[in-house]
C-alpha cells in the first residue's frame, strides 16, 4: 500500500487517562499529525494487562520506525523553502468540462510536471498524499466538494534533481511538491491521523489456488486489464501480481483491498463478477456471481473483512484558488 510522504522531525507517544495511546508526529514545517489514536485492545484483540503492554510496545516500535523515516529534503530552488513551491509555472482554473470527464496524467514520479484535468479537490488531494480520496479524506467543506479543477504545473529546476533520484525518493518528493502547490494556491492546512478502518483483505482460499503462474520473465511489465460490461466486471491478466489485482479490485469495489495472500510472482487468470447484485440475478443462470463467490471459484482466493490503521487526511482549511 502507498504511504503518505511526510518529512519527520519529532515523534512522541502519549498515554491518556482514557487508556488511549497516541502517536504524534511533527513534520519539518512544524505541523503536528496524530498518526495513531487507539486503545491497546485495537492493537491486540484481547484487552488485558498483557495487551496493554503490547499496545505500548507497538507504538514505541512505530515511533522508532517513523522517526527513522528519512525522505530526502527538496534542494533549494526545487521546493526546498517557503518561498518556492517546487513548480515554477502553475496554472489552476476551475473546470468547464462535463463531470463525466476526468484525467490525471501518468505523472511519472521522476517527471517535474504535474497535470490534472477536471478533478474534484478530493481527487487532487488523493494524488498529493497517495491515499484513497473516497474515504481517507475528511473535512472538505461542502461549498468546494463538487467543484472541479484543471491544474498544470511545471518545474525546469526540479527536472534534473528528480531524474537522478531512485523511484521511491522521487515519488515522495513529487508528493511534497504537489502538497506545496495545494498549500500555496488553495491555502491548504491539514493534519494526518491514523484511524482504525475496515478493509477487505485478499487471502488464499482453503480450497487452493486456481490461478496459473505466468510464463513471462520476472522483470517484464505487467500485462492485464479490467473493464466494466453490462454483466459486471471483467479482469484478464497474462502477467499480473496479486498485489496489482488487489489494486484493481479496490477501484471497482470502492474500498481498501489489502493483499495478504503471500503469493509472489505474476499469474495468468480471468476473473468475472457482478458488480451490483439485484433480486433478478437469481433468475438469470448466465449472470456472473458476486465478487466473493467469483474470487473463490475462479481464482482460489477469498475476501475477508478486517480492521487496519490507515492514514486519514483531516482538512482544517482550504479555499478557492485565484485563477490564472
Amino acid at each position: 500500500m502507498a504511504a503518505v510522504a511526510v518529512a519527520v522531525s519529532a515523534v512522541s507517544v502519549i498515554e491518556t487517562d482514557k487508556d488511549q495511546l497516541k502517536l504524534i508526529v511533527v513534520d519539518a514545517v512544524g505541523d503536528s499529525h496524530l498518526f495513531l489514536n487507539a486503545s491497546p485492545g485495537d492493537l491486540m484483540p484481547k484487552s488485558d494487562e498483557c495487551s496493554h503492554k503490547f499496545g505500548i510496545l507497538v507504538l514505541l516500535l512505530l515511533m522508532i520506525a517513523v522517526k527513522g523515516t528519512s525522505f530526502a529534503q527538496l534542494p533549494q530552488g526545487c521546493g526546498g523553502n517557503d518561498t518556492n513551491v517546487g513548480f515554477e509555472v502553475v496554472s489552476v482554473r476551475e473546470s468547464a468540462l462535463t463531470p463525466g470527464y476526468l484525467q490525471v496524467d501518468e505523472n511519472d514520479p521522476r517527471s517535474s510536471d504535474f497535470t490534472a484535468e477536471n478533478l474534484l479537490i478530493s481527487q487532487i488531494l488523493g494524488e498529493a498524499f497517495q491515499i484513497d480520496f473516497r474515504f481517507q479524506i475528511v473535512g472538505i467543506p461542502d461549498w468546494i466538494k463538487q467543484r472541479r479543477f484543471q491544474v498544470v504545473a511545471k518545474s525546469e529546476d526540479c527536472r534534473e534533481v528528480l531524474q537522478k533520484m531512485d523511484l521511491a525518493h522521487a515519488k515522495a518528493q513529487k508528493q511534497q511538491m504537489i502538497q506545496a502547490l495545494l498549500r500555496d494556491r488553495f491555502g491548504l492546512k491539514f493534519r494526518i491521523e491514523m484511524r482504525m478502518l475496515p478493509v477487505d483483505t485478499l487471502v488464499q482460499s482453503a480450497k487452493g489456488i486456481k490461478m496459473v503462474k505466468s510464463q513471462g520473465k520476472a522483470d517484464q511489465p505487467e500485462d492485464g486489464y479490467s473493464k466494466r460490461t453490462a454483466k459486471g466486471v471483467e479482469i484478464t491478466a497474462k502477467h499480473m501480481t496479486v498485489e496489482s489485482l488487489a489494486g484493481l479490485l479496490q477501484g471497482h469495489l470502492e474500498t481498501t483491498v489489502d493483499d495478504e495472500t503471500h503469493l509472489n510472482g505474476a499469474y495468468a487468470f480471468d476473473l468475472r463478477f457482478k458488480r451490483i447484485q439485484s433480486a433478478d440475478d437469481a433468475q438469470d443462470p448466465t449472470g456472473w456471481p458476486p465478487v466473493e463467490v467469483a474470487l473463490e471459484q475462479q481464482l482460489g482466493l477469498k475476501l475477508e473483512e478486517r480492521k487496519r490503521a490507515l492514514p486519514v487526511l483531516v482538512v482544517e482549511h482550504i479555499s478557492l484558488p485565484t485563477p490564472n
